[in-house]
């Protein structure tokens, strides 16, 4: 996958607290939303292809990320 960095309006300090829950976080569009998250933030993840959706939740705690929870759903 391409590396880009997140556009301004995505870069934020970081928050500690703060929890997101992203559905379709299989797709591309939902894993650079995760990827933009700012430190401290809990993820939620949920898709319908569990497969995907573990390989997804483990790219994002390679990269330093906090996944709180997946949910393979469908």
């Amino acid at each position: 996958s391409k590396e880009t960095a997140a556009p301004a309006a995505l870069a934020a300090p970081p928050r500690p607290g703060r929890r997101v829950l992203l559905c379709g976080a299989a797709s591309a569009i939902a894993q650079e939303f995760a990827r933009a998250a700012p430190a401290g933030t809990s993820l939620y993840l949920a898709a319908r292809d569990a497969v995907k959706l573990e390989a997804v939740a483990a790219d994002l705690r390679g990269r330093g990320h906090e996944v709180a929870g997946t949910a393979a759903l469908d």
